[in-house]
């Protein structure tokens, strides 16, 4: 689980699923309030994570399963997405740039 770099407390599984679903690029510590951002690491991790749940959908059709098979890659594939997006992330409080 992320922990803030300011406050170095821990956030729960819910609370960092709650704030990986922001548009903005900063993230506001549930406790301390200060804006904290993934690190450059972190997002090259989930940025790939990301990518996931979208090819478990083409799988069964390649191979010529059903539509239920379909979901169920799709829906298991998502599924680990989300479990694992908050064991990933990793917090600075400062921005990061990608290059």
């Amino acid at each position: 689980m992320p922990r803030c770099e300011h406050c170095q407390k821990q956030w729960t599984f819910k609370q960092s699923i709650k704030k990986s679903f922001t548009l903005v690029a900063g993230m506001s510590c549930p406790y301390c309030e200060t804006d904290q951002y993934l690190t450059m690491k972190a997002r090259k991790k989930t940025s790939m994570l990301n990518f996931l749940p979208a090819p478990s959908m083409l799988l069964p059709s390649i191979f010529g399963l059903s539509i239920y098979a379909s979901l169920l890659f799709f829906l298991s594939a998502l599924t680990i997405t989300i479990v694992l997006y908050p064991k990933l992330m990793e917090l600075t409080s400062h921005e990061e740039t990608l290059f």
